[in-house]
């Protein structure tokens, strides 16, 4: 508690006249506001407490728990954020000193349902919820539900509690931080299984529901098996989408999925890779996997057809993961303001034909006309980045004449994640230290610009460097990662040059030495920019930036954003005024960096889109439909899976493809059409002559679709 460093709180401790040496220890704090006296119990003291507390914001902390660093200011700045009444934080189990796991709320933010709290075998005993100390919950809530903690009960006080509460209407939120860590040992109440959750019960049939709200998930029975997901995207791990895509993967691993990786390109930005000869061995694979989802990133940079995406779909559920609107347009990423992208109507007539990614204005119609069959298959569904980016895409599907139901049901949100791992703050001295490394001043301010590409005009170049020209060069310094300075700023000492970094630990240097982190992008879908910088203790600013950036800066406190609408002058001098404000204040620029920090953490991190991809698995039906574990429990740490590119060559090695197929799923990537007597069930009895067999003898046009027959043959033989 000593260690929060949280600025308006009050300390209320009860002891019920302990003999360990608690008031003497106590006594050295003067600030504590401590009454040692006999209670009834835990209960007792907790109502006591919450009588006498001011606070808007309650807990209670047990004595063998501990709260995580900057636990409070992550609550206080997630409450401030969102309009909910319980916020749940992530928990970190530990025994004997030693961490165990990760637990985080795994239900969709908003109300606690009462009748789904009731069902203790579907919901509440699976492991969905909470665990009490990462939970804080407002006083007008607390008061609403009574405003007591329940005496009578031993065990279950807190669920008792979280009933009340969820009658009253409570709604909650979860947040992608660690908040408490909660030590499992032998002596603690919970630990006498039987006796808990027969008190649950008791609970459960005592109370009398006050809602007449209908539970939104209908109770889980699953298996222990490992989900399993295939991703595939065109140019593996390189650039923004490519480093997004990594990142969902990472996340995938983060919640203990079995994950493996397909790019459609040869250079994938990865020393980790593999290769798989062509299409039609990659659906073998994947039929090998049977993959419990497949997430498909960004395509349109291996300029290969994509009918294979039919196949696919005609097997497994399928995200369509949506960095920009590629799958959603008759060619172009970022329609911008372009109508005929928004109501469908894309035609040879497009205005932007010879942009990247290109197309032959004459082909452009049949392209929509496919795609729009993908992405209305009963199997796809879309995975949008932010709200925004789901806000266009329903608005182009309900153009094409989808019911709201239908498309509620096809549109999910898995915001940014950044690995805070790789991306994290450090002190003073290490700044200084990565500035001389890297030949950037020790006592200006550094503006740092990672956008990549300034002469790309939706990247708002001209605003930025107009930018620059309002401030003294003897107080701030431009770090460019990218391209298209103009000349007549290359050579001046306010700005430094670097190209763009594919080493992300490299890459989160440059944002560790910044003290800002600019964007003027008109059009962005992405933004994970903004939020790699915040994490690593830069304040983030956006000037007339437009897209995803108001609801990305808007969800990140301290960050300060210049609205689109405003008008460029005055848009630019509000900026440097702010910058200048900033450059005078060292205290107020210190405290924009710790809450911009803790507040992307809360919303932005790994373990936030971890929770956000396992939500979009259970509303899309999956988790209940592959009978998979609905709560969400993280690993420790997280890894980069390996990438398998589908190339064109054959380079294939044999102990792979065996490496790649799960024992019980090998048969079926048995040939069909090998039709001599007994051969067929020979080469299926040897797995070392099937594999061969396969590598060998390229399989015949139309391979793919016949997978499903190669089943059927495989349940007639078995």
């Amino acid at each position: 508690m000593l260690h929060q460093y949280y600025p308006n709180l009050e300390y209320l401790v009860y002891d019920s006249c302990s003999d360990d040496g608690t008031a003497e220890i106590l006594s050295e704090y003067s600030f504590l506001d401590a009454t040692i006296e006999k209670d009834k119990g835990q209960a007792d003291a907790l109502n006591k407490a919450f009588n006498r507390a001011t606070g808007d914001i309650l807990t209670w902390l047990n004595a063998d728990d501990i709260f995580a660093p900057w636990a409070l200011w992550r609550m206080a700045l997630a409450f401030e954020k969102n309009d909910t009444d319980l916020v749940a934080g992530q928990v970190v189990l530990f025994s004997d000193e030693t961490p165990l796991s990760r637990h985080t709320y795994g239900l969709a933010d908003g109300p606690l349902v009462e009748r789904e709290l009731l069902n203790l075998d579907g919901m509440w005993n699976t492991g969905q919820y909470f665990y009490q100390p990462e939970v804080f919950f407002t006083r007008e809530i607390y008061e609403k539900a009574g405003g007591y903690v329940s005496e009578d009960l031993h065990y279950s006080m807190d669920y008792e509690l979280w009933l009340r509460l969820a009658g009253a209407g409570a709604r909650v939120c979860g947040i992608g931080a660690p908040i408490t860590f909660f030590r499992k040992h032998d002596e603690q109440k919970t630990h006498l299984e039987e006796a808990f959750r027969a008190e649950l019960k008791e609970v459960v049939g005592s109370y009398a529901p006050r809602l007449n709200d209908l539970p939104v998930n209908p109770g889980y029975k699953w298996s222990d098996k490992r989900p399993v997901i295939v991703l595939i995207n065109d140019l593996g791990f390189k650039y923004g989408a490519g480093v997004g895509h990594r990142r969902i993967a990472e996340a995938l691993r983060l919640q203990n999925c079995d994950v493996h990786c397909f790019s459609l390109a040869q250079d994938v930005g990865d020393a980790n890779f593999s290769n798989v000869r062509d299409y039609e061995h990659l659906i073998l694979l994947m039929e090998g996997l049977d993959p419990d989802a497949v997430i498909i990133g960004n395509l349109h940079g291996a300029e290969r057809k994509h009918v294979w995406l039919s196949t696919v779909l005609d097997r497994w559920k399928t995200f369509f993961f949506l960095h920009d609107f590629y799958i959603l347009t008759g060619r172009c990423a970022y329609p911008g303001a372009c109508s005929k992208a928004k109501d469908a109507s894309c035609d040879a007539s497009c205005p932007t034909s010879q942009e990247y990614p290109n197309l032959e204005p004459r082909r452009i119609p049949a392209a929509l006309s496919r795609k729009r069959r993908l992405v209305e298959h009963p199997n796809a569904r879309l995975l949008a980045n932010s709200n925004y980016t789901a806000d266009i895409a329903k608005d182009i599907l309900l153009g094409r004449g989808l019911s709201r139901s239908e498309v509620s049901d096809k549109v999910f949100v898995a915001k940014l994640g950044i690995n805070t791992q790789r991306f994290f703050p450090v002190d003073a001295d290490e700044v200084s230290q990565l500035r001389d490394r890297l030949g950037l001043p020790a006592a200006k301010k550094i503006i740092l610009m990672p956008s990549g590409d300034y002469k790309d005009p939706r990247k708002g170049g001209t605003d930025a460097w107009a930018l620059l020209e309002k401030l003294p060069a003897e107080k701030f310094h431009a770090l460019v990662i990218g391209k298209g300075v103009p000349s007549k700023y290359s050579n001046q000492k306010m700005v430094t040059q670097v190209p763009y970094l594919k080493d992300l630990n490299g890459l989160a240097d440059y944002f560790r030495v910044a003290d800002f982190v600019l964007t003027a992008s008109r059009d962005e879908t992405f933004g994970q920019t903004i939020a790699e910088g915040a994490i690593c203790g830069a304040v983030p600013i956006s000037l007339r930036g437009g897209g995803a950036l108001p609801e990305i800066c808007g969800a990140i406190h301290g960050s300060f954003h210049v609205p689109r609408q405003e008008p460029r002058d005055m848009a630019i001098e509000k900026m440097a005024d702010f910058l200048m404000q900033m450059a005078m204040d060292p205290d107020a620029l210190r405290q924009r960096k710790l809450t911009a920090r803790l507040s992307a953490e809360n919303a932005f991190s790994l373990e936030a889109l971890s929770r956000s991809l396992h939500l979009a698995l259970k509303q899309s039906g999956i988790v209940s439909e592959k009978h998979l574990p609905p709560n969400i429990n993280l690993r420790l740490q997280t890894d980069t899976p390996p990438i398998t590119i589908v190339s064109g060559e054959f380079t294939i090695e044999q102990d792979y493809l065996q490496s790649s197929l799960s024992r019980d799923r090998f048969s079926l990537v048995a040939p069909r059409w090998l039709k001599k007597p007994g051969r067929f069930e020979a080469i299926l009895a040897d797995r070392q002559s099937l594999s061969r067999f396969v590598l060998r003898h390229p399989l015949k046009s139309p391979r793919v679709f016949l997978l499903h027959r190669i089943r059927r043959r495989m349940d007639r033989l078995n």
